[in-house]
């Protein structure tokens, strides 16, 4: 399993869920503040688990969207392996 997080501006905070909800089966939405260039903004973070070879596509897809919509420099998304137990 990895997990991945895309970090972004909270802005055009609906659209981006929206298009989450379509992109993504489930997911986590974390409200955030983030650092820019020295300037604070306030921030969201997509979390998704997931162990489909097409979700780093699907993630990519969704920030080239948002980065478009908000017109941003840079969305970034990170991804690293973990272990999961389900109870």
């Amino acid at each position: 399993m990895k997990v991945y997080r895309l970090y972004t501006e909270n802005k055009n905070r609906d659209w981006i869920e929206g298009l989450a909800d379509r992109h993504l089966t489930s997911y986590t939405l974390y409200v955030a503040s983030g650092r820019f260039e020295g300037k604070s903004e306030p921030s969201i973070i997509i979390e998704v688990i997931s162990d489909s070879d097409a979700m780093p596509v699907v993630m990519k897809a969704l920030a080239a969207r948002i980065k478009y919509l908000n017109e941003q420099q840079e969305v970034w998304i990170t991804s690293h392996d973990i272990d999961v137990s389900i109870i």
